[in-house]
Parts: structure tokens; C-alpha cells; sequence
């Protein structure tokens, strides 16, 4: 695959010397050359006829600045100087050093602001890149399939890393990024076998797809809080990731973002991130444990699918959505549900072959199709009251499952018509307030009731008793403005929270 991948390169970068062309942003100014080129501006520069001396091929753009065309010489260092005829070079140009075989060693000038697309694109000996400090720009695959690159010096000046710009060097050891740089796109690192080190700045706003996918040598990650969008795919298959850090600028965590990363064993995931997407942490066999924050609205398809040591999962009160086989065969012992989420998808915890108890607490309303089915070493799962449609295959294959659940309930009916065995549990009284039975008065309880009020809630008879905390047989938004302030420590105006239903 890397063959085909670096093969296509060339034939893009072979495109663009013939071309000799870029897209601007504003009409282009084309000489006999053939070239166009935008200033910062987006104003387009005319470039005048080529030049050439002992060293370089070499245009003089409009504003008198410098683009070096071709280096003319094969030699395994150059310094490639601040002026030429007196004027500042500014731009490395396209393909102007590409297939250098004996090139080891390139020292850029103060003067340079771009290195455009293929300038150093398959260099096969090059190992270090001394980058000076007034580079803005450093566009697609300008030092790709570079393979003994060793060594990169980025300057302190940089916001942008095109696609696949550093993409195959596996020799690269350590990325430092300076806190200036803002994107970096797809494919941008793809396949730097050799990075263990990655420091992604303070400012970085962007992160394409698959830009770090395959770094095999990468220990950890943190993601700054800078970084509002992030693409999929981006750390997938990092075959030496332990830890990662996720920011507070993030509200999703990308399809297959860490996908496949078998070392990985320490998330961290910011309080600001509501979705987990399809396939996000799926094979990472090595997680045991991992806390999903307060935020989380939503875990999508085969989010942790195949995680086979993960132990256990709380789905905390926020998760309002699970999707299809999103704990598929994982190793998890104990799951408890929390108290928002109404339907627990198909396939959920199929085949999760070490599941012994199940608590679902709360608002769940349906169990569908093979949600728990195969789990050979599940024994409790307790069912609430909310529940009203439990699918005829949901428990399929768990031959040792014992339903635990109300008097009179769905449940319990359900459990008598499969032949599953079944333990009747005494109905809690319950506290006023508490009307998500997690023994804590909270805002969720408080927005329940106020859902309640306004006819799109649905409170079962025991909920709708704890969430009458003014005591007028009424459910109102004055109940759930009481709940609310006790919850965050104003106190409620009414004297029955928090005291026992009798």
C-alpha cells in the first residue's frame, strides 16, 4: 500500500512540474513560464522569465522577492543563501529538489516564508531540515517520502503543515511543533513510523485525517484545548500509544480517531465532549477502565468494540444515545446504565463474554435485539419499571441471566413468558427530588420534572410521586425550579426534598 501511496505521489508531483502552475485565490497573473503565485494577500505575482547561474534555476517574482525553480548541482549539503542578485529568497519552489538522491543536509535561509508543494519530495539520502524562523507555509508533501529524515527544526513562525507533508519519513524521531501553528492537514505525518515524541503547540486549531495514523513509535498524545476539529482516522493504528489527553476544545471524538492501538491503556476525555464516533477506541485491547465525562450525549457505533480487557463502563446520566455494537465483545464485568438514555440499541454488549451484572436505572424504555445476547457469564440484570418492550432475542444465548425487577412489572411478565428465571426486588420509597433513583439530587432530575411540566417528560407513577415536591398533586415548573436550587446549593423552598417517600 505505501508502494502504491508513494507511487501516485510522484505521479502528482510530476503533474505539478509539468503544470507548472498553482491555484490562487484571485485572478492569476500567467507569464510564458507558465507559473502563477499569490503573494499573502492572495494577490497574484507575475514571475518573470527564469534565470540560471552555477547553482539554481530561479525566478524574480513581482514584488522582487526570489522563488528557487531547480537546484542544478548533486551534492549531500547546500546552504541555500539569503539573496540572489540582490534580492531576498522567499519561496522554495515546487519539485525544485525532488529525487535529490545524494542530498543528506539543507540549511534554509532567514528569507523563506513557503516551501511549496514536492520541493523536497523523495529525497531518499536527506536527514535533516534546518528550517528558519520566518516559515508561514509548508505545503503537500514537501518532504514526503523522505525515508533517513531524522531531524526537523520548525520555526517559530509556522501555521501550516499541508497534507501529507512529512508523510512516510519513518526515520523521523521528534516533532515539536512552535505554538504558532494552527493546522495540520490530512495525512500530514501518515506513516512516520519513528516519531515517539509529538508536541502539538498551544494554538493548534486543526488536525486533518489520518495526519498521524501508523506513528507505530508514539507513546502519548495530548490534545490542546486550541483544537476545535479534529478528522478521523488521525491517531489510528499507533502500535506504541499508552496515553492520551483529550482538550477541552473538543465536542467529538472522530470516527476511528484511536483506532486499533493495542498499548493504549490511560484516556483522558475533557468535560466538553458529547460524542464519541463510530469506531473511536475500537481494538484498543489494553484499556481496563475508562471515566466518559458528565457532557457525553451520545456513543456511536462500535465505539469500543473488541476492547477485550475493558473491565467495566458507567454511562453517565447525560448519554441520552447508544448506537449498534458500541461495547461489541468487549471484556466488560459490570455495566451500569445511567438514568437518561431510553433505548439500548441492538448488539450493544453482544458477545461481551465476562458480563456478570447489568443495572439499568432510570428512564430506558426499550431493550432491543440481541443488546445482552451471548454474554455466557451474565447472572443479574436488573430492569426497571421504565422499561415497556423488551425484544424477544435481547438476552438470546445468555443462558444463565436472572432477571431482577418491580412486582407487577414489564419485566416481570417478560421473564415469565421467556422461562427466565426472575427475583422480585422491593420498590425503593425513594427520596423526593431524586426522581432518577441515583441517590443524588441533581439539574438531570430538575430538567425531568420541568420536561414533566410541559408534557414532554415521561415520569412513571413511583417518578412522578418524587417529583412532587410542593405536595399539590401537580407536576410544575415550580417543582422542578425547587429541585434545582437545592441541587446547586441555594436550598429548595420546599421542605420535602431529599426526605424519605413514605
Amino acid at each position: 500500500m505505501n508502494k502504491i501511496i508513494k507511487f501516485m505521489n510522484k505521479k502528482v508531483c510530476a503533474v505539478i512540474l509539468a503544470a507548472g502552475m498553482l491555484t490562487v485565490t484571485s485572478a492569476p497573473v500567467v507569464t510564458a513560464s507558465g507559473y502563477t503565485v499569490s503573494d499573502e494577500s492572495g494577490t497574484a505575482l507575475e514571475l518573470r522569465e527564469s534565470k540560471a547561474d552555477a547553482d539554481f534555476v530561479y525566478h524574480t517574482l513581482s514584488d522582487g522577492t526570489i522563488e528557487i525553480e531547480k537546484f542544478n548541482k548533486t551534492v549531500t549539503s547546500i546552504n541555500i543563501p539569503a539573496n540572489i542578485d540582490g534580492a531576498p529568497v522567499t519561496v522554495i519552489g515546487h519539485n525544485s529538489f525532488q529525487d535529490s538522491e545524494e542530498l543528506v543536509s539543507v540549511t534554509l535561509p532567514d528569507t523563506v516564508k513557503e516551501i511549496s508543494t514536492c520541493a523536497f519530495y523523495s529525497c531518499s539520502s536527506l536527514e535533516e531540515i534546518k528550517m528558519p524562523s520566518h516559515v508561514v507555509t509548508i505545503k503537500s508533501m514537501a518532504f514526503g517520502a523522505c525515508p533517513k529524515l531524522k531531524t526537523v527544526s520548525f520555526g517559530d513562525s509556522l501555521e501550516f503543515i499541508g497534507d501529507q507533508a512529512f508523510s512516510g519519513d519513518a526515520s523521523l524521531g521528534k516533532v515539536v511543533l512552535p505554538d504558532t501553528v494552527k493546522t495540520i492537514e490530512a495525512n500530514a505525518f501518515l506513516n512516520c513510523s519513528g516519531i515517539s515524541e509529538l508536541k502539538l503547540g498551544n494554538s493548534v486549531e486543526k488536525i486533518g485525517q489520518s495526519a498521524f495514523d501508523g506513528c507505530d513509535s508514539l507513546e502519548s498524545v495530548v490534545l490542546p484545548d486550541s483544537l476545535t476539529e479534529m478528522q478521523g482516522h488521525t491517531f489510528r493504528n499507533c502500535d506504541s500509544l499508552k496515553s492520551v489527553t483529550i482538550g477541552k476544545g473538543l465536542d467529538k471524538v472522530p470516527t476511528y480517531s484511536f483506532a486499533e492501538n493495542p498499548s493504549l491503556t490511560e484516556v483522558r476525555i475533557a468535560d466538553t465532549v458529547k460524542t464519541i464516533g463510530m469506531a473511536a477506541f475500537k481494538g484498543c485491547t489494553a484499556i481496563k477502565e475508562i471515566t466518559l465525562p458528565n457532557s457525553l450525549k451520545t456513543i456511536d457505533n462500535e465505539a469500543f468494540m473488541g476492547n477485550s480487557t475493558l473491565e467495566s463502563i458507567v454511562i453517565p446520566n447525560s448519554v441520552t444515545e447508544i448506537n449498534p455494537y458500541a461495547f461489541y465483545e468487549t471484556g466488560v464485568k459490570t455495566v451500569k446504565i445511567g438514568g437518561n438514555l431510553e433505548n439500548i440499541p441492538n448488539d450493544c454488549f453482544n458477545k461481551c463474554s465476562q458480563l456478570e451484572v447489568v443495572e439499568i436505572t432510570g428512564s430506558v424504555k426499550e431493550i432491543n435485539h440481541s443488546a445482552f445476547a451471548w454474554c455466557d457469564a451474565l447472572t443479574s440484570v436488573f430492569i426497571p419499571d421504565s422499561v415497556e418492550k423488551i425484544n424477544d432475542y435481547a438476552f438470546s444465548g445468555s443462558k444463565n441471566i436472572t432477571i431482577k425487577c418491580y412486582p407487577d412489572s414489564y419485566a416481570e411478565q417478560y421473564a415469565k413468558d421467556k422461562n427466565i428465571p426472575y427475583e422480585l426486588v422491593e420498590r425503593p420509597k425513594g427520596k423526593y427530588g431524586d426522581v432518577d433513583a441515583d441517590g443524588d439530587i441533581t439539574s438531570n432530575d430538575a430538567l425531568a420534572i420541568l420536561r414533566q411540566s410541559v408534557g414532554m417528560g415521561a415520569l412513571t407513577s413511583e417518578q412522578i410521586k418524587l417529583a412532587d415536591v410542593d405536595d399539590d398533586n401537580d407536576i410544575t415548573s415550580n417543582d422542578a425550579l425547587s429541585v434545582l436550587r437545592y441541587s446547586v446549593g441555594m436550598g429548595g423552598t420546599d421542605s420535602k426534598i431529599n426526605t424519605t417517600v413514605m
